[in-house]
C-alpha cells in the first residue's frame, strides 16, 4: 500500500486487522461482490497427527 495515496478507510482496516492480531488470531480479508472488504477473525489450531 502506497502512504501517499492511503485512505481513512485503509487505516480503518488496519486498525482492525492489528486489533486481532494482538489477541493471537489469524485475520483473512475478502472483497464483497459491493466492493467492500470484509475481515474475518480466524482461530487456527494445530493439531498433531502421528
Amino acid at each position: 500500500m502506497d502512504r501517499a495515496k492511503r485512505t481513512t478507510n485503509d487505516d480503518k482496516l488496519l486498525c482492525i486487522l492489528k486489533r486481532i492480531s494482538a489477541k493471537g488470531k489469524n485475520a483473512e480479508v475478502k472483497m464483497d461482490k459491493n466492493g467492500r472488504w470484509i475481515v474475518y477473525e480466524v482461530s487456527k489450531e494445530k493439531t498433531l497427527v502421528e
